[in-house]
């Protein structure tokens, strides 16, 4: 925050900058975007299982997460573009293969548009996930799934402003995720988890039109899953929430070269009782981190 308002102070003190060349969240027509991220890491420690049940022996589990973020602009403000996640997670000690579980996450698939004003851009994105992280045990490896085994839908909205040096981004988001089936007592029942909302709000301020420092607070809550019970479905375990604020520093190297670095605070609303494991970037439904998370970023557009 220091380092935000620090920057923004010293632009003004230098006379008016008009920071760096405006970047709609929406690609152009044809324009190609690609986000490569490495790596996005959270340990923390787990006495939850996936489905949210509770138990009694404590192990530290880790998530790193690699993704690669393609989009094209089809016309001005329409784009499409996907998700591409390696995902490692361990539970106990690294190094261990029967604690380790490595491969391709759940694969997102999106559609964005926008309306641009001056200065202002209003528009929304419609993500699909498809459960294409394997989900499925793995004999005794206690590491988290590489996906949820489920597919999901994400609607969000966004809202951005440009004023010199300073962006501002806004998002509001409903994330549904569909009804499948689990194992229970060794019977397949019909299980339908909670969805979930998100928001996010943040601002960049860039000096010289190169850099940027930024501050975002995120806030996620879901609902309670479901489970099918006598023939009824029953709510299982609590919802959960997750609040926290990431910090970044941003470098334009090139025109078309964004390269930046940002870390979350740990989890500020409370206990979570749900394990979302389709592995977000920053933990969306899962507990506070114990170490702080890194993430590296590299933004491409041509």
């Amino acid at each position: 925050m220091w380092m935000v308002m620090a920057l923004h102070g010293a632009a003004l003190a230098a006379g008016p900058d008009a920071g760096p060349e405006q970047r709609h969240e929406i690609l152009n027509q044809g324009e190609v975007g690609i986000g490569l991220t490495a790596p996005a890491h959270t340990t923390w420690d787990a006495d939850f299982r996936p489905d949210g049940e509770k138990v009694e022996r404590r192990m530290t589990r880790s998530s790193t997460v690699y993704a690669l973020d393609p989009s094209v602009g089809l016309l001005n403000g329409l784009e499409i573009g996907a998700r591409l996640p390696v995902v490692q997670n361990i539970a106990g000690r690294a190094g261990d293969p029967d604690t380790t579980r490595f491969g391709l996450g759940d694969i997102s698939f999106h559609a964005g548009g926008e309306v641009r004003f001056e200065q202002v851009d209003i528009g929304g994105r419609l993500k699909v996930k498809a459960p294409s992280g394997q989900s499925t045990p793995e004999g005794d490896n206690p590491a988290l799934p590489l996906g949820s085994g489920q597919p999901d839908m994400d609607i969000t909205a966004h809202l951005t402003q440009w004023s010199g040096g300073v962006h501002l981004l806004g998002t509001v988001g409903y994330q549904i995720r569909f009804e499948g089936e689990k194992v229970q007592d060794g019977q397949s029942v019909d299980f339908k988890p909670g969805g979930v909302l998100h928001l996010e709000g943040g601002l960049k301020s860039w000096a010289s039109g190169r850099y940027a420092a930024g501050i975002a607070v995120l806030y996620h809550v879901a609902e309670a899953d479901q489970v099918e019970q006598a023939g009824d479905m029953e709510a299982v375990g609590e919802g959960s929430a997750l609040a926290s604020a990431v910090v970044s520093f941003t470098v334009r190297a090139a025109d078309f070269l964004d390269l930046s670095i940002a870390t979350r605070t740990e989890n500020v609303a409370g206990t979570l009782s749900l394990v979302d494991t389709g592995v977000p970037l920053w933990g969306r439904n899962s507990p506070s981190a114990k170490m702080v998370p890194i993430q590296i970023r590299a933004d491409f557009r041509i």
